[in-house]
């Protein structure tokens, strides 16, 4: 006889005959019965108290005895009812398959009395009356399924307005399958049988053109796939692969076309509101999709991978729940163990692939922490992985490592390249040694963490969540010292810059702000360099000056820097006149980009490189939004030109033919009034720029979030010398502007 709880209010028949009924206990003997009640305990709970939160920590079901409970999106928000249970009912069962968080919050209508039953307590028995338990476990998988299914389609915005009777009949009639990364889902030509939905991961739809592949977009968590082909009844227009290890919910034809007959009215509705999401919706751009899911690997011995995980998910977390995972907490949350590398224990697999797709369902961004070795663990978390962080000490051997060559196994298509994290002492300014770090990983990006440094890992969140703002400084001579303005306004505000880039003068402002200057310092220095540009003239053959003076100037400030060094992302644009082509400086040495990028054409000779002789950048693109768009993909793009359209200083005073004497004695004579007409330097400065200005305003409005054109059309491209008049002319006209930009971009974050 089982004995009674002394807080239990039922007898323990009662409790056995209550199980009975359970659909998840059904088929179980009475000894087994009798042995799950032992473990179970009884809890109470008054009418207006949670049973528990959203994001709690899940360890327990609960069985329903008496009163009543409904399912609510969060203590905070409780204003709706997702769902209403009472006697019988069973809370969070997917616990005892591995939810390891609470995806809503649980409020007691009345007084309830209730039972839970423990994941592990659970786990235990299935351990000891194995065989006995196998059917309760393939219908406990089943009805899981069902359970993660219907959370997904109604979180979904294409079938969250369906009612609870459809969903149920599309959650149980769908059919759950792991795709792993790699695995091709869709294959062009083939008959459109099926609906996918993706419940967690990524897919690419790549086309196939004469034996060419084009990767045409990403498709993530909640979408929809060969919707089109099924509704229309046409083939399968592109192939589908998994990027990651995903999961789909799989709906038939035959089933679509039943339901269809069974619900018309809601049903044409849902599929009206596919076609037209296909239609009118802008494709993701490759590259640009956020990641949930985020693996770090060490790849050097000793690192503090949990401190930088840690560090990390603090500053995710400004985005929506972050959950830092790892083996121990897996193992802590019931032993789940991951079997994912022995085919046969698809139970296992399940087991842990369920569980991580409950936490990506519950949590915005979730990271995965993996062993310092090759474990099952560590290439769980590389599967199931949206971005890969490689976490390395600068110290250390810079070879490619074998977990490194097991990435590449296991991301066999290369659609997810990793991200370099080089450790740095704190009171690093430029680091050392990273293109060695660099020279044999083909990596998406690097990201210099100074030991500490609570900015370069705020940085490095903003990189992988699309967040990260890139600030362009365009052509334009004198007046792009109003660029220093511009910075000096973004610093007083508080708004980062992770990328910068410019062209001529705008890439040599923008390496100063790459260096960690402050505005006084940029202003100092700049007044000095750019007094070297007004060196003696040359025989003018090549150029008017040699350009003697501003490259030694220019090397005795920025020495021996290279690019890839600095903590800040830096670009320069220069003309490769060789080849006809733009070149983008994003590595070597600092000096090399700033100098080819101000070699104006006529006024200094080109610039040598092994690429062949590079000119002022502003020849091709002025303001290089579009190169800051593909280096930063989904990325914040902010531009500043300071090149107007208009030149209120232009005069017209004579009638085509000028005489360089009639100019020189004009201006000497005081008597006569003085011929203003621009002089053959400031000509070539802007007819250097004219080509690049054409191509800025065409991409002005595709790239850039924020446009800044302070109003310099008073000053010319030669007015070096008014570089405080300059500066603050630009602070007076963006603050402002920055200023309500801010603003906006905060509430938009709010909401």
């Amino acid at each position: 006889m089982l004995p009674k709880h002394p807080n239990d209010s039922m007898e323990p028949d009662e409790i056995i005959a209550l199980l009975a009924t359970l659909d998840v206990f059904r088929g179980l003997e009475q000894s087994l019965l009798t042995r799950v009640a032992q473990v179970l305990e009884p809890m109470s709970f008054t009418s207006g108290s949670y049973l528990f939160d959203r994001h709690d920590v899940a360890h327990t079901v609960f069985i329903i005895v008496s009163g009543n409970v409904h399912r609510v999106a969060s203590s905070a928000n409780c204003s709706s009812v997702l769902s209403e249970h009472s006697r019988g009912d069973i809370l969070d069962l997917a616990v005892l398959g591995g939810q390891m968080t609470r995806s809503s919050a649980a409020l007691a209508i009345s007084e309830v009395q209730l039972y839970q039953l423990s994941r592990s307590a659970f786990k235990q028995l299935q351990a000891q009356y194995p065989t006995q338990f196998s059917a309760l476990i393939r219908r406990l998988t089943q009805t899981i399924e069902i359970i993660h299914l219907k959370a997904a389609l109604q979180e979904s915005a294409l079938f969250s307005d369906l009612s609870e009777d459809i969903l149920d009949h599309l959650s149980h009639e769908m059919e759950l399958k792991v795709v792993p990364s790699g695995m091709q889902l869709i294959k062009k030509g083939d008959p459109s049988d099926y609906i996918y939905f993706v419940v967690s991961g990524r897919f690419l739809a790549v086309d196939e053109i004469d034996g060419q592949e084009i990767p045409l977009r990403d498709v993530d968590r909640g979408e929809v796939l060969g919707e089109i082909g099924v509704i229309l009844e046409t083939s399968r227009a592109v192939h589908v692969r998994a990027v990651r290890d995903s999961t789909v919910g799989r709906l038939s034809k035959t089933v679509f076309e039943t339901l269809f007959n069974n619900h018309p009215v809601a049903v044409h509705k849902a599929t009206t509101k596919m076609i037209v999401d296909h239609l009118i919706s802008p494709s993701r751009p490759l590259g640009a999709t956020i990641p949930r899911t985020i693996a770090i690997l060490p790849i050097s011995t000793g690192v503090p991978i949990s401190e930088i995980a840690r560090m990390l998910g603090i500053a995710l977390s400004s985005r929506g729940a972050t959950l830092t995972v790892d083996s121990q907490l897996i193992t802590s949350m019931g032993g789940l163990n991951d079997q994912s590398l022995v085919p046969s224990d698809e139970a296992s697999r399940g087991s842990i692939v369920n569980a991580l797709n409950d936490l990506e369902r519950s949590h915005e961004h979730l990271i995965l922490v993996s062993d310092t070795g090759d474990t099952p663990w560590t290439q769980r978390c590389i599967r199931q992985a949206d971005a890969i962080l490689l976490l390395a000490d600068t110290s250390a051997d810079t070879s490619v490592t074998p977990l490194e060559q097991q990435i590449k196994k296991i991301k066999t298509d290369g659609r997810i390249k990793p991200h370099l994290l080089l450790l740095q002492k704190a009171e690093t300014s430029v680091a050392r040694n990273t293109a060695a770090w660099l020279a044999h990983r083909d990596c998406v990006m690097h990201h210099h963490l100074r030991h500490g440094k609570k900015d370069d890992i705020q940085r490095l969140a903003r990189f992988l969540t699309g967040e990260a703002i890139g600030l362009v400084l365009g052509a334009g001579g004198g007046r792009g010292l109003a660029h220093i303005g511009v910075f000096r306004a973004m610093k007083e505000l508080n708004i980062p810059i992770d990328y910068i880039g410019g062209t001529s003068v705008g890439a040599f402002i923008a390496c100063q702000i790459a260096l960690g200057w402050s505005p006084d310092k940029i202003l100092e220095q700049s007044k000095r360099i750019t007094s070297s540009f007004a060196d003696l003239p040359t025989l003018p053959i090549v150029s008017l000056f040699s350009g003697r003076k501003a490259c030694r100037v220019t090397e005795q400030a920025f020495g021996d820097i290279l690019i890839e060094d600095l903590s800040t992302k830096y670009f320069a644009v220069s003309c490769n006149i060789s080849h006809a082509g733009m070149k983008i400086h994003n590595r070597g040495p600092m000096v090399e980009a700033v100098l080819a990028s101000n070699a104006a054409p006529g006024i200094y000779p080109p610039y040598p490189h092994q690429d062949g002789l590079l000119v002022d950048g502003a020849a091709l693109n002025s303001l290089p939004v579009d190169v800051m768009a593909q280096a930063n993909p989904g990325g914040i793009v902010l531009a500043v030109n300071v090149n107007p359209k208009n030149d209120a200083r232009d005069p017209i005073e004579y009638d085509g033919a000028l005489s360089g004497w009639s100019v020189l004695f004009s201006r000497l004579n005081p008597f006569r009034k003085s011929i203003n007409v621009p002089n053959m330097v400031e000509v070539l400065m802007r007819v250097s720029n004219i080509g690049g200005t054409l191509e800025q305003r065409k991409n002005q409005a595709v790239y850039t979030d924020l446009y800044l054109e302070p109003p310099l059309t008073d000053f010319s491209v030669v007015d070096y010398k008014k570089i405080e008049q300059l500066a603050n002319i630009g602070y007076d006209y963006a603050k402002p502007l920055l200023e309500k930009w801010k603003q906006e971009k905060e509430k938009e974050k709010g909401n």
